[in-house]
């Protein structure tokens, strides 16, 4: 499958958004630095404001309530720092899946990879929902306290909201339409730059999940029984089996190559972004227990789920990762190896000892991206909460 055609089944989110934004690898450099510097200047001046507000307002309930935000706005840096710093890492994760895709032959490899590419896509179609969905509910958010004023009015107005906690130096009521629609402008390149980055990096670890499943394949196939008339038909057919694992163990190699590369281009933005989730989770659980069951309360629930949903989305592709060596292990252990000479069975040895080792997704080097990783957080979280709820 060549390029062109890869990136119009697959790739195709991913390269709209990754050029809207400048996370592109393959964008021209001119217009990949007109589009970054458009969103650092759009996303600078928010993200000032609130901090401007916590300056104004130097207050502890002010910094709790405003936290969470602030680190989405951070989070917008650190992806899109990742992609300053690492770009040259990033590129050759892209590329590299184009040259598997053009080295296959096999029809049983292409419907694995398709296979895994088709989840890929689906995986990041659904993240994409969902950080719209999130956007677009609190677009409206705002537009709540007016509606209720007509239907249910009360004896004065109800307080005008807005889409994030920010200060701009004005009269908020007064130029209440023009700070709405400039915080719609920035939530929704909010979303862009999450689901460009994040896209890249879903299809990356799917792709290699793919790879694993390859191998295996391979593997399962490699030593075929064969009825052989004589001894010399006996001396070839072995060394057939042997070239055969030794292609197998070449897809392998490459495999865990690949997981390495996107650990590599990953691996500091994935920790920093794991510790900040950590304590603004538990600070978006302070401000749902403390507040009342209203708009704020409403807010705050939303930004929660959506922090866990991101979490989740973030650790799981390390469990993608682990499942598909355990499947691998298990291939390889199933496969007919006891048909081959001994020589090709050492190399299944050290394929199965390569699978027990191999390396895993992390966060920073500390943390293994797992679904286990996510209970732990979750509950490291809540410790946090329960410390902070009681000081």
């Amino acid at each position: 499958m060549d390029a062109s055609t890869l990136e119009r089944r697959f790739l195709k989110i991913n390269k709209k958004l990754g050029m809207l934004t400048g996370v592109w690898p393959y964008q021209k450099h001119s217009n990949k630095w007109i589009s970054r510097s458009i969103v650092i200047c759009l996303v600078l001046p928010t993200y000032l404001t609130q901090y401007a507000r916590l300056i104004v307002y130097p207050r502890m309930d002010i910094l709790l309530n405003d936290y969470p935000y602030l680190i989405v706005g951070f989070g917008i840096f650190v992806k899109f720092g990742n992609y300053f710093i690492n770009e040259s890492k990033l590129k050759s994760l892209i590329g590299k899946i184009y040259e598997d895709w053009r080295n296959i032959t096999s029809e049983d490899e292409y419907k694995i990879m398709v296979k895994f590419a088709e989840r890929g896509v689906l995986s990041v179609i659904l993240y994409t929902l969902h950080i719209s969905l999130c956007v677009f509910l609190f677009i409206c958010l705002p537009y709540v306290p007016p509606i209720l004023d007509i239907a249910m009015p009360l004896n004065e107005s109800r307080e005008p909201l807005l889409i994030y906690p920010a200060y701009y130096g004005i009269d908020e009521k007064e130029y209440h339409s023009w700070i709405l629609a400039h915080m719609t402008v920035m939530v929704s390149i909010l979303c862009c730059v999450f689901c460009a980055c994040d896209a890249n990096y879903v299809y990356a670890v799917q792709h290699a999940c793919g790879l694993l499943a390859v191998s295996g394949c391979r593997f399962k196939y490699a030593c075929h029984e064969a009825i052989a008339q004589d001894e010399k038909e006996i001396v070839e057919v072995m060394r057939q089996m042997y070239k055969n694992v030794r292609h197998s163990i070449r897809g392998h190699q490459r495999a865990i190559e690949y997981v390495r590369e996107i650990t590599a281009a990953h691996d500091i933005s994935m920790f920093i972004t794991v510790g900040l989730l950590m304590i603004s989770i538990s600070a978006s659980l302070l401000q749902i227990a403390e507040h009342e069951h209203d708009a704020v309360w409403l807010t705050n629930c939303m930004f929660f789920v959506a922090q866990l949903f991101h979490m989740l989305f973030l650790v799981i592709q390390g469990q993608f990762v682990l499942d598909s060596y355990d499947n691998l292990y298990s291939t390889i252990c199933s496969s007919p190896w006891y048909n081959s000479s001994c020589k090709t069975q050492a190399l299944y040895v050290l394929a199965l000892r390569s699978s027990q080792s191999a390396p895993l997704l992390t966060a920073g080097g500390f943390i293994t991206l797992n679904l286990k990783t996510f209970a732990e957080i979750i509950k490291t979280s809540v410790s946090y909460f329960t410390v902070m709820q009681s000081t």
